[in-house]
């Protein structure tokens, strides 16, 4: 069984809880009460810190940012029958998703956006060395004033208890 401290086997996880239809109509309903929900800034950073040490994901949110780059430079938006939509990297993409659903899970966090947001969008921008190190001064600034919807700046790491 994994855990947020060995994340060996998150797919198989998720994939027997995505089978169950209690859970999943529960995270439908949930899902919609959770969006003004803040996570705290050191749940975000270890968040951060669990997907920068797997090469998997590490190498997902790197193809993630590259595909954001794209978009970016594209003109009048980024639709399926734009020439350059081939490029999406959706099986990275999809990892990320299922990723951060098990997390919220496995964490017993309600679905929110501050891993999604906050944590794979701060680490592309880590990874990619527009920032420093994860936990350095100028990468918490740059979460709390980017981020800030999404996430309080409360150090206390949460109780797994």
């Amino acid at each position: 069984m994994a855990s947020l401290e060995d994340i060996t086997g998150w797919r198989d996880e998720l994939r027997q809880l995505e089978e169950n239809e209690e859970y999943m109509d529960q995270r439908s309903e949930k899902f919609m009460d959770a969006l003004e929900l803040k996570t705290p800034l050191s749940d975000v950073l270890k968040f951060m810190e669990i997907v920068a040490g797997d090469e998997e994901l590490r190498d997902a949110v790197e193809q993630s940012a590259v595909w954001d780059k794209v978009i970016m430079a594209t003109e009048g938006g980024m639709h399926r029958t734009h020439p350059r939509y081939s490029e999406c990297p959706h099986e990275a993409l999809g990892t990320l998703r299922k990723f951060n659903d098990w997390y919220c899970w496995k964490g017993g966090y309600e679905p929110v956006s501050a891993f999604d947001l906050a944590g794979f969008g701060t680490l592309m921008d880590v990874l990619d060395g527009r920032l420093p190190a994860i936990r350095s001064a100028e990468t918490i600034n740059y979460i709390l004033q980017e981020y800030g919807e999404w996430v309080k700046p409360v150090q206390e790491v949460r109780s797994d208890d």
